[in-house]
């Protein structure tokens, strides 16, 4: 058990010297950080370090990969070993990610790979049983939550004695009882007077998963499933998804424990409980730190820790089961998860290609996070390979697609507000400064004409006031009708988008009918030839029966010209083998029910894929 990373230097295969500080080793630049992590080779339960692997780590950001052919060397931010530890791992990856979010940043960390590399465990891990100590193989989202709550009250601590700092150097008299103890998120921090100081910390947790293209809600077990809408201010959001709260260590692994329980999960070749769906954890932070009256600054970021599912061919994706067996449910999982991993891959590559339009909407997955894609956040992308050779082809294919997203730029900006108090501060006090000037100016006409001055004074004071209401209510109307041009523009460009992605999904659909019926008209083909096929076979069966009957009851003639007793003749052809008139008719029939099995199968693998080219087009349109 540990309560904190250790601190002292490390110096593993594929581990850094962690004394040094995490961001010096991923940069602070707003470029897709892509990290590789190595699982080690296990048998059972039991580590086998000496297997042959056909990954070597070679650096601290190289990684050798090794082939039949050839062996490359590829190249990436960092490249975690097998002997990598979680808290090794969290240093590197999990204290920028809290660090950046506690700044205003967007941040994301998402766990790709094939099913069985350890993205769960290197995203979730063991649980805690006890909430001050984390075991050894705790992940990211529980160590970042333990982290965020330790950094909160220093960033508090830190902002005010910035605070009184700059008012000593302005020269005004900080109050003296302006403390500088944290508090938990939810709760302000550094109450007192209304002049002093103050911060409020509001932590907002959800977690949702998508399954076969469709969203559920992880905290509410009853929840069916759930829509993504775009708002003009709120951008891509999910319809009626749950928020949790949260303002202690408690609340989150609360909320992680129910969630994980709702998680699909099912049986493959490579994982006897694997996760069928992609796992998104979003947590919305936000502060406000009020410096002195009317002047508060807002902060506020969304953190996405995503688990994504296994990527795998279509052959490791039934776990055995054959159709029937559970099979065909599975396989319709696990082509809708290639799917949408496979749009991601294409969102990437035509981000990296700088395409005018990038697919976002034909997966709800990157529709969902477009902003951790090419957008407004920081994001770290974690490769889990397997070092088993076994594994290759799927290591190759999640390197190939980490080295693609290395090029990926995003356009992080700090999410800040500390101009609306003040703006409305410094409004309130234009017009009280004009009315002012008016009244001072109305009484002084007032005095000077009597009361008659007084009565067109008190007229002209209705007539300003009305004045005033009628200029507020333009100003309303202005700004309904800026909003409305806004709103209007962004339909506009949504209408565009949609009509474009209709036109790219109605080409997919009229090429993959075209392939279906090219496969449907081979699958007629195949079914006329194996009738025929069957047809003939049944008639030479027929054919040797009643020659095999003749035989029994006459017997044959043999070669020498000496007669073959009934039986003999009858049982010799099919028993010893004994010459005959009847064995070529056997031997024929043999081969043609052999020629019918094999057209039989080739029939059923056209079926096969023909439904699989159907449901790809079925997806396409969805």
């Amino acid at each position: 058990m540990e309560t904190e990373p250790p601190e002292e230097d490390v110096t593993a295969e594929g581990s850094l010297e962690l004394g040094q500080e995490s961001p010096s080793v991923l940069g602070n630049s707003t470029d897709v950080k892509v990290v590789v992590r190595v699982r080690p080779q296990v048998l059972g339960t039991e580590l086998q370090p000496e297997l042959a692997s056909c990954v070597e780590v070679d650096g601290f950001n190289s990684l050798l990969v090794r082939s039949a052919s050839e062996a490359s060397n590829m190249e990436f931010n960092w490249v975690a070993g097998p002997a990598t530890t979680q808290a090794e791992f969290f240093k590197v990856v999990g204290r920028p990610t809290v660090e950046n979010c506690l700044s205003g940043f967007n941040s994301s960390v998402f766990a790709y790979g094939q099913t069985g590399s350890g993205k769960t465990y290197t995203m979730i891990g063991e649980l805690p049983e006890e909430l001050d100590l984390l075991p050894p193989n705790a992940g990211l989202i529980p160590r970042i939550f333990q982290y965020l709550w330790k950094r909160m009250p220093e960033v508090h601590a830190s902002m005010l004695a910035d605070t009184v700092t700059s008012m000593v150097a302005a020269g005004s008299s900080p109050s003296s009882s302006c403390s500088q103890e944290g508090g938990d998120a939810g709760d302000e921090v550094s109450s007192g007077s209304a002049a002093q100081p103050s911060l409020t910390w509001l932590v907002r947790c959800s977690m949702l998963e998508i399954h076969r293209e469709e969203m559920y809600d992880l905290l509410r077990p009853s929840s069916s499933a759930l829509s993504l809408r775009e708002d003009i201010r709120k951008g891509v959001y999910v319809e009626g998804l749950a928020e949790k709260v949260v303002d202690s260590m408690q609340g989150v692994l609360a909320v992680l424990r129910s969630g994980i329980a709702l998680r699909q999960a099912a049986a493959t070749e490579h994982n006897a409980a694997s996760s069928r769906s992609h796992c998104i954890f979003t947590c919305h932070v936000e502060s406000r730190f009020m410096e002195q009256p009317g002047l508060v600054n807002v902060r506020s970021s969304r953190l996405h820790l995503v688990d994504l599912a296994g990527s795998e061919r279509l052959r490791y994706g039934l776990g055995g089961m054959a159709p029937g067996e559970g099979g065909d449910r599975q396989l319709k999982g696990t082509t809708s998860i290639n799917t949408s991993l496979s749009v991601l891959g294409l969102v990437i590559l035509r981000l990296t290609e700088h395409q005018p339009h990038i697919p976002y909407r034909n997966s709800k997955l990157t529709f969902l996070l477009q902003d951790s894609i090419g957008g407004n956040a920081k994001t770290i992308i974690v490769a889990n390979v397997s070092s088993c050779e076994a594994c290759l082809q799927e290591t190759l294919s999640t390197l190939k697609f980490a080295t693609r997203a290395r090029n990926l730029v995003n356009k992080a900006v700090i999410n800040e507000d500390t101009n609306g108090d003040a703006a409305l501060l410094r409004l309130e006090n234009r017009r009280l400064r004009q009315e002012l000037a008016l009244a001072q100016g109305l009484v002084a006409a007032g005095s000077e004409g009597g009361a008659q001055g007084h009565a067109a004074a008190a007229q002209q004071l209705e007539q300003h006031v009305q004045v005033q209401q009628v200029l507020g209510l333009l100003s309303e109307m202005g700004k309904h009708n800026s909003d409305l041009e806004i709103a209007l523009e962004y339909s506009k460009r949504e209408r565009s988008e949609l009509e474009r992605s209709c036109l790219e999904s109605r080409q997919e659909l009229a090429a993959a009918q075209v392939s279906l019926q090219q496969t449907m008209r081979e699958c007629r083909g195949w079914r006329h030839k194996w009738f025929r096929l069957d047809k003939s076979s049944s008639s030479k069966l027929s054919s040797t029966n009643t020659s095999i009957d003749v035989a029994a009851a006459t017997g044959t003639t043999t070669p020498g010209g000496s007669r073959t007793p009934p039986c003999t003749a009858a049982g010799a052809p099919l028993e010893q083998g004994a010459p005959g008139s009847t064995t070529p008719h056997m031997l024929k029939h043999a081969a043609a029910v052999h020629l019918s099995r094999d057209a039989m199968a080739r029939f059923m693998q056209l079926l096969l894929t023909a439904y699989g080219r159907r449901a790809a087009a079925t997806c396409c349109l969805a």
